[in-house]
């Protein structure tokens, strides 16, 4: 199934969808979502989708050496998480769906583009 698809399907979750009171994201979380994958260079391999019992939506990549978690909740706002080796970035940035923070931009390319 299409990664955007997979996505808007979160929406139609329905209440305590997870059995711990479990809300279904916000279009505007997923449409933020599906604006940062568009962002992504075609060379990047499709992330995984996750949805969160708060009602966020996020991606990640995982392989046996890093990790990429990025999360969306639908108010302006992107949070993102990476690991390689030693190496950390994390932020709380703002997203207006036009471009990737810098340092996440840096996380992938130098992850995801080796």
């Amino acid at each position: 199934m299409d990664i955007e698809l997979q996505l808007s399907d979160y929406i139609h979750l329905d209440p305590d969808w997870d059995g711990y009171g479990g809300v279904a994201p916000s279009r505007a979380a997923v449409a933020d979502a599906v604006r940062f994958l568009r962002l992504l260079d075609h060379e990047v391999p499709l992330p995984f989708p996750q949805v969160s019992g708060d009602g966020s939506v996020g991606i990640y990549w995982e392989g046996d050496d890093f990790l990429i978690d990025v999360g969306f909740r639908g108010l302006g706002q992107i949070s993102y998480f990476a690991r390689h080796g030693n190496r950390r970035w994390k932020g709380d940035d703002p997203f207006r769906g036009n471009d990737i923070p810098k340092q996440l931009f840096e996380a992938i390319s130098a992850i995801l583009r080796r």
